[in-house]
């Protein structure tokens, strides 16, 4: 009962009104005090010395001690409020100004699930006055990035919106545009981060707990949510063109300002992209858009909801190969190779929202939710780019102009990321082509010819059990990393004849490696040849398997693809690494457990 009173208490970031506080807390020692006192009784009723019942006596105390308790934690912030600034029961709208609703929300897992939500939901709809080509309309930005991936950094020195937002601090050269939006949001969706666009001037309204940002322009509070707003923004665009850009003051490393934005953990694939992307690039600009442009579809990259929200360095380095994602990896793959590149990056959150023309009104959905990356040009500020192709948002690519997206610097393919700019290096004389089909076939041949020597060295070293979950991984029905014996033979219940006794065979010897006090005895039907086991059951997955998945099983097993992945990685090797395989036993005495396979 003190868990579930005080849990929602604990994780609130905002105040708590004292009504509340102080009902729970008396229900919470009415319940201590009558439980105590059913155990006083059964000790008997009259051991005080006075002939009144003990019980009796217990009960007033206690309930004069709860009362005082409680009234004590329901004064004591009114008594020192000065002490107490983030938590003042008796401002039911008062708003920290240390932090946000943002950290609190894992924002891609809510665009990842958004997404993915089959039905369209309408949340927000937005009346741009006098903008015919308003852009993005923003949520939040993820300025740290980790091994586990980018997130919000707390809030820094935030005003309330009512005070007035501060303007941009761009350099004298920069032109701007004033503009106007109405926003009307719906009772669905209801965040503490406000819908603005960059870079708001002015927020009318909202009430006096919506706080701003500077560094991230962001719009948040932390009693209140968006659900039923209705609210106007103010808010200016740069404008500038390419040359401006390419004119841009380099950036200074160690400026502390930048140094969050800057951070990125070491990943060997975007160290092994990253030569051939920035060969030829001078300024910043030309190398943001060579990046940008290793995104583009013509290089095989596939737009792909279904491969969840993870920003990690597992996560990317498995988009940088397979080249499938959706816009969150698109994202964060983008903004990893920039600050890579030593260029300032971050990730954005918001809506993709398409050109309707100023004084029109669109409707913005779920499905309308997007991630982009915004890059910080030294007297410019933080600008949109996006890597995600256009034909899979509702939205054209933001750019920071309309002429800044249409000249952008071209960047290499990733088929050929060699230089090719002016200051590339002359190209050396071409390979014959018989050497780069042997070299081709050998690549292709590579998967497979290491599948069929670990097999072989595991047939010496008697890692039966280890070979059965790589058959298993390469027919994509493989095990999970908790998995007991049992539970992978269930995986397989489906085969029949032979492959169903191998199953059983390779089962029993499992177990009886990992559990029991003796080895299997020499002459076991479970231990006499357990290779042929595994044999029996290759086969039979191999009958229930179309023919794409034989091929793919033969040429390219996943097994193999997985332990390179996480080799490069430099994380854990596949599930099958650390668990005890199983040998055949060769006679008495011998084992029946082993290591498995590396």
């Amino acid at each position: 009962m003190l868990a579930v009173y005080t849990v929602p208490v604990a994780v609130l970031d905002e105040s708590t009104s004292w009504w509340p506080f102080a009902l729970g807390a008396l229900g919470f020692v009415w319940l201590l005090g009558t439980d105590r006192i059913a155990l006083v009784r059964g000790f008997g009723r009259h051991f005080g010395g006075d002939g009144r019942p003990a019980a009796a006596s217990l009960a007033a105390a206690g309930r004069l001690l709860g009362l005082i308790g409680v009234a004590v934690a329901v004064a004591l912030p009114f008594l020192l409020p000065a002490a107490l600034p983030a938590h003042r029961p008796w401002e039911a709208g008062a708003g920290t100004s240390g932090r946000g609703d943002a950290g609190s929300v894992d924002l891609l897992a809510l665009l990842s699930g958004e997404l993915n939500r089959p039905q369209r939901v309408d949340l927000l709809e937005v009346t741009n006055v006098d903008d015919a080509a308003p852009g993005n309309l923003r949520l939040a930005a993820l300025e740290r990035l980790t091994s586990q991936g980018f997130e919000p950094l707390p809030p820094g020195a935030a005003g309330p919106v009512a005070a007035g937002l501060p303007r941009p601090a761009w350099g004298p050269q920069v032109q701007a545009g004033a503009h106007r939006a109405d926003i009307r949001i719906g009772e669905r969706f209801h965040t503490g981060t406000l819908p603005v666009y960059p870079w708001p001037t002015g927020v009318r309204g909202v009430d006096g707990s919506w706080l701003f940002d500077p560094r991230t322009q962001m719009v948040y509070s932390g009693t209140r949510t968006t659900a039923g707003l209705r609210y106007t923004v103010e808010y200016v665009r740069p404008e500038v063109t390419p040359e401006q850009l390419r004119r841009a003051p380099a950036v200074d490393p160690d400026d502390p300002a930048l140094r969050d934005v800057l951070s990125v953990p070491p990943n060997l694939v975007v160290q092994s992209l990253l030569p051939g992307l920035l060969a030829g690039r001078a300024t910043e600009l030309d190398r943001v858009a060579a990046i940008k442009d290793f995104f583009a579809p013509a290089n095989h990259f596939v737009y792909d909801t279904t491969t969840g929200p993870a920003t990690g360095g597992a996560a990317i380095t498995d988009f940088l190969q397979n080249r499938r994602g959706f816009c969150t990896q698109y994202a964060a793959a983008f903004a990893w190779l920039l600050r890579a590149a030593g260029i300032p990056a971050r990730v954005a959150i918001g809506f993709a929202q398409p050109a309707a023309g100023a004084g029109r009104t669109t409707t913005l959905t779920n499905h309308d939710l997007h991630a982009w990356t915004e890059v910080y040009f030294p007297g410019y500020g933080w600008l949109p780019f996006d890597a995600t192709p256009p034909a899979a948002t509702a939205a054209p690519s933001p750019a920071p102009t309309a002429p800044v997206s249409a000249t952008a610097a071209p960047g290499p393919s990733a088929a050929a990321v060699a230089p090719t700019g002016p200051g590339a290096a002359p190209a050396g004389p071409a390979a014959p082509p018989w050497a780069l089909s042997g070299l081709l076939l050998a690549l292709l041949a590579a998967p497979a010819l290491t599948r069929a020597h670990t097999r072989r060295r595991r047939r010496r070293t008697r890692e039966a059990w280890a070979e059965l979950l790589d058959t298993m991984t390469d027919y994509r029905i493989g095990p999970g990393g908790a998995d007991t014996p049992r539970t992978v033979a269930g995986r397989l219940s489906g085969l029949g004849g032979r492959a169903a006794d191998g199953v059983r065979a390779l089962q029993r010897a499992e177990e009886h490696a990992r559990y029991a006090a003796r080895p299997l005895p020499a002459g076991d039907p479970a231990g006499d040849d357990l290779f042929a086991a595994v044999r029996a059951v290759r086969s039979g997955l191999a009958r229930l398997a179309t023919r794409r998945a034989r091929l793919r099983a033969a040429v390219l097993p996943p097994s193999v693809l997985r332990r390179w992945r996480a080799r490069l990685t430099l994380s854990t090797p596949s599930p099958s690494a650390g668990r005890r395989g199983t040998r055949s036993s060769a006679g008495p005495g011998s084992s029946s457990s082993g290591s498995a396979a590396s």
